[in-house]
């Protein structure tokens, strides 16, 4: 007796759909609030505050000569940091070895011959390479411009550019 009342309850609950209008409404909720938190020149707790920013706003409010001067050498040490880290990447050994890979087959290569990736790959001795690193550095060739990427009936042939 109890389990087809607790089956009737369980079926009360499920029968009602989804309240459709309750998720739209609180999708306008949610949108307008991420909007007025991702706003630009509006800083709220959510954003972290750069250090940078943290010596801009030091600065604005310090009038000692002594202490404003090194404020500024620590904001423009910095800044000289942060510029030398953006401009440092570093490859890494996967990265090395496809560089390596392009300019072999590249060299490779004979101007004005068409080449499959199967016939890219027989230039090379066995254990060299394998098709898929051959297709994705063909791949990075051609959107580099260094070789053309000619289609025939479904098949992708690679030429040097002239």
């Amino acid at each position: 007796m109890k389990q087809t009342t607790s089956k009737k309850k369980i079926k009360k609950k499920f029968k009602k759909p989804l309240d459709k209008p309750h998720r739209v409404w609180y999708n306008k909720i949610t949108k307008v609030k991420g909007c007025d938190q991702r706003k630009k020149g509006v800083s709220t707790m959510t954003q972290k505050m750069t250090y940078v920013q943290a010596l801009d706003s030091a600065l604005t409010v310090v009038t000692d000569a002594e202490v404003r001067e090194r404020l500024e050498a620590l904001k423009a040490s910095i800044v000289k940091r942060n510029a030398s880290h953006s401009e440092k990447k570093y490859e890494t050994k996967e990265q090395k070895e496809a560089t390596a890979l392009r300019e072999a087959i590249l060299s490779k290569m004979a101007v004005g011959t068409t080449y499959a990736t199967t016939d890219i790959l027989a230039l090379f001795e066995d254990g060299f390479t394998t098709i898929g690193k051959v297709r994705a550095s063909m791949t990075r060739l051609a959107k580099d411009g260094a070789v053309e990427r000619i289609e025939d009936h479904r098949k992708i042939y690679y030429a040097i550019k002239a």
